[in-house]
C-alpha cells in the first residue's frame, strides 16, 4: 500500500469513526475486520443478464418496434453504467409506469452493493504489514 493509503488507514484505525474498536484488536483482527463487507454503496452498473432477468416477457412483447430496438441496444452494451442519467431514463421509459418490468428496472437502478471499509475509503486490501506500519505512524 502506498503512503497515502497508509495515512488513510492510520486515520481509520486511530479515530475509529465507525466504532469498530480497533484499539482493542490485534493487527490480524484489524485485517480480518477490514475484509468484512458491512458497508454499502449505490450500484454503479448492472449486467445485461440482470436487465434481461428483470424483464417481463409479455411486457417486452407489447412494446413498440423502436422500443424493442432500444432494448436490444441496451442489452448489447454488456453492462450499463447507472450513473448515466440517459440510460436510467431509457430503462424507465421503455415500459409503462406501474409495469412489473419498470418496477424491477428501478429496483436495479436504486440498489446497493456490499463493500468492505477499505473499498469505501478507496484503499487496496489491507495486509497485516499495512496495519503494523499504520499503527507506527
Amino acid at each position: 500500500m502506498n503512503s497515502n493509503g497508509i495515512a488513510i488507514l492510520a486515520n481509520e484505525i486511530t479515530t475509529d469513526p465507525l466504532g469498530r474498536a480497533y484499539a482493542g484488536m490485534s493487527n490480524k483482527e484489524v485485517v480480518t475486520d477490514m475484509k468484512i463487507k458491512y458497508r454499502t454503496m449505490p450500484r454503479t452498473s448492472v449486467s445485461d443478464q440482470e436487465i434481461l432477468n428483470a424483464t417481463d416477457v409479455a411486457e417486452l412483447a407489447a412494446i413498440s418496434a423502436d422500443g424493442k430496438m432500444l432494448y436490444g441496444w441496451i442489452l448489447g452494451l454488456g453492462s450499463v453504467d447507472l450513473s448515466m442519467t440517459n440510460i436510467k431514463a431509457m430503462l424507465g421509459l421503455l415500459f409503462p409506469a406501474g409495469s412489473d418490468t419498470r418496477t424491477a428496472f428501478m429496483g436495479l437502478v436504486n440498489s446497493t452493493i456490499a463493500i468492505t471499509r477499505p473499498e469505501e475509503l478507496g484503499i487496496p486490501d489491507v495486509t497485516e504489514g499495512d496495519v503494523i506500519i499504520a499503527r507506527g505512524v
